[in-house]
């Protein structure tokens, strides 16, 4: 209920008046109205939900890794979850990637190393545009087990504000960088 009231007082129509409990969350519930309630309840259970310790400690850690490169200036940054076990050839393979990138003026942000897609629209080839290459240009993925950051993508995580406003680092990696309708 304290959630629901911190960001009902954000909302400029609400700010001389003061919410009972039941209000707050008639109110912030109604926000929802024009879904369809069994569609409308798991979006709020899921994503308006308080973040576990587990959730908080990883994107922190994330986060402190992508800030440390950031100040160290380096050109990119592969990183593998604990869990990851990535092939003996996946580095080398990925670095051949990122030279074709780089020999083709190629900008980017985002590389995923290992992770499942999410979305139910097919990934494209990034082969018409980069001879030769086998990356797609990527949909919204989930359980990233190893990802590729550039120079930029590193700036752009760090100056995203994403640390005043943390949550599952697996949501936050699709929102900054897939495509949206």
């Amino acid at each position: 209920t304290e959630d629901v009231l911190r960001v009902l007082r954000d909302d400029p129509e609400l700010e001389s008046c003061s919410l009972r409990e039941a209000q707050a969350w008639e109110r912030y519930r109604a926000w929802f109205s024009d879904w369809q309630r069994q569609r409308a309840m798991a979006y709020i259970d899921f994503h308006c939900r308080h973040i576990t310790l587990g959730e908080a400690g990883a994107a922190l850690s994330h986060l402190q890794l992508i800030e440390e490169a950031h100040r160290d200036g380096v050109e990119w940054l592969l990183a593998f979850e604990d869990d990851a076990r990535p092939y003996p050839q996946a580095v080398p393979r990925l670095c051949e990637e990122i030279e074709k990138l780089r020999r083709e003026d190629f900008e980017w942000d985002l590389i995923y190393v290992r992770a499942s897609l999410y979305s139910k629209q097919l990934e494209e080839p990034l082969a018409p545009l980069v001879p030769d290459s086998c990356l797609y240009w990527a949909r919204h993925r989930k359980v990233t087990d190893a990802y590729c950051l550039s120079r930029r993508g590193i700036a752009r995580i760090v100056g995203s504000g994403f640390r005043e406003s943390l949550f599952a680092f697996d949501d936050f990696l699709p929102a900054l960088h897939s495509e949206h309708p």
